[in-house]
């Protein structure tokens, strides 16, 4: 298993026991303009379950999101303390925060 991905599974556990920050932030290119179709599906499955779950959080498009994720995959979400990246362990934190 990749070191990346060994992280975000303990991110998950950890975070699991902290509070919903009111600043969290949702990473993705611009939907427009640079956004793989696979990418914006994953960044749309996400935004579906955070707003189903009633979390707060703000989307930002930047054109080196790629360049800013752990992983070098996008989305990726800024809760807290906690950088989390790709749609499997982004999943598995949500569902560990409701």
């Amino acid at each position: 298993m990749p070191l990346q991905l060994v992280l975000n599974n303990i991110d998950s556990e950890v975070g699991a026991n902290e509070p919903w920050p009111d600043d969290v932030k949702l990473f993705q290119p611009f939907e427009t303009e640079q956004i793989l179709l696979p990418d914006n599906a994953s960044s749309l499955a996400v935004q579906a379950f955070l707003r189903m779950c009633n979390l707060q959080y703000e989307v930002v498009q930047r054109r080196n999101a790629e360049e800013m994720s752990p992983s070098g995959r996008v989305p990726f979400i800024k809760c807290g303390a906690f950088l989390i990246s790709e749609l499997e362990p982004l999943m598995s934190f949500l569902e560990n925060k409701v």
